[in-house]
């Protein structure tokens, strides 16, 4: 069995203290996902807030596989089909299909649900695969409004690196080492342990960490592909694999 890069292929090993799995589920009538870690089942579904494989492939409702409902529609996108013209479902995701943001007004509404809203917890982690056509302003990856915590390119002073973004009463920030490249598949991930901010970009930790006090509460919703807050700001391009 071979698996799709940057996951590593069965007995090979790694010194990274972190790995990516791309796991494809085909069974509707699947109860608990189990992985086995080193002789201990560990079921990771449970362990998570949201998790998107946006692998429906049609319709206006794409689904969440975690332990928590999730179940979000998609305002503004062009069509419910796969592969039509304008923004929608899409055949060349990462991992199977995945959304086809045209940067103008389509988004998936997460919603406002408590659970989502992270400013009760210590330790939380954004993650996404992007495909990005955008060259310019912010885009929106994944976020809980403007003031609270966010997955994005940056559309201020650094060019338009990928930016993790978490504000405390004021705006605390982590840039990538390199600029996002253009229609080429990049997994970004956020994370925050209740002191400090680091980001991942395909699985390698970047130069800069930053530290904050805690993620301030917010009523908007969280959502993908535009900021909930500042509506203005959308993402352009693919995502796949929002969790």
């Amino acid at each position: 069995q071979t698996f799709s890069s940057p996951t590593p292929n069965n007995n090979t090993g790694t010194t990274t203290d972190n790995i990516i799995g791309n796991v494809t589920l085909t069974e509707s009538n699947a109860g608990t996902l189990y992985f086995n870690w080193n002789g201990t089942q560990v079921p990771p579904l449970n362990g998570l807030v949201l998790w998107m494989p946006m692998s429906e492939a049609g319709g206006n409702v794409t689904g969440a596989l975690s332990a928590y409902a999730h179940n979000s529609n998609l305002p503004g996108f062009d069509c419910t089909d796969l592969d039509c013209a304008g923004s929608g479902w899409n055949s060349t995701g990462r991992i199977g299909t995945a959304l086809n943001f045209d940067g103008t007004n389509d988004y998936v509404n997460v919603g406002t649900a408590s659970d989502l809203e992270m400013s009760d917890i210590d330790t939380v982690s954004v993650c996404a695969w992007v495909n990005m056509r955008q060259t310019s302003g912010y885009g929106p990856i994944i976020s809980r409004s403007d003031t609270s915590y966010g997955l994005q390119r940056d559309g201020g002073g650094s060019g338009g690196k990928w930016e993790w973004v978490i504000y405390d009463t004021t705006w605390r920030s982590v840039l990538s080492d390199i600029l996002p490249p253009t229609f080429t598949w990049i997994h970004v991930c956020g994370t925050f342990d209740g002191t400090t901010m680091k980001m991942y970009v395909n699985g390698t930790q970047q130069a800069a960490t930053a530290s904050a006090t805690s993620i301030a509460e917010a009523l908007e919703a969280t959502e993908i592909g535009r900021n909930s807050e500042v509506t203005t700001r959308f993402f352009n391009g693919l995502i796949d694999e929002a969790m």
